[in-house]
């Protein structure tokens, strides 16, 4: 809820209502967007704690970034830079890779100094797209 009620309204309103004319539909792809982005932008310090996965250490398998970023059916483009992350592996570019939204259009990834990221993990990320 809002501190103050008219917020809300004028958020509601903002946001509209999706092709079908169904607001809660407008409002789920609205929540679906903020958490890919909140994933995108949390994305490089989880990956240094090694925490990508599983986010959330209170409520263990509750919050996934590649499954936040995922449920964004309505992401286009995804731009990640994880440049000079030497502890970035294979495994964290399939990681990745499974988290790609379905609809993207427009991919710009970054593992420039990423030593530990070989022709494996490129496949692997190829595979997805």
């Amino acid at each position: 809820d809002c501190t103050v009620p008219i917020d809300k309204e004028r958020i509601l309103v903002c946001i509209g209502r999706d092709a079908n004319g169904d607001q809660d539909a407008a409002l789920q792809a609205a929540n679906k967007s903020l958490h890919a982005q909140l994933a995108v932008a949390a994305w490089p310090q989880a990956l240094q704690r090694n925490i990508v996965m599983d986010l959330d250490a209170e409520s263990p398998g509750t919050l996934s970034l590649p499954r936040l970023l995922a449920s964004d059916e309505g992401r286009r483009s995804l731009n990640m830079s994880l440049a000079n992350f030497v502890q970035v592996t294979d495994v964290d570019v399939a990681t990745l890779a499974e988290g790609l939204p379905p609809n993207l259009c427009d991919l710009s990834l970054n593992f420039a100094g990423c030593l530990h990221v070989t022709n494996e993990g490129v496949a692997i990320l190829a595979n997805n797209l």
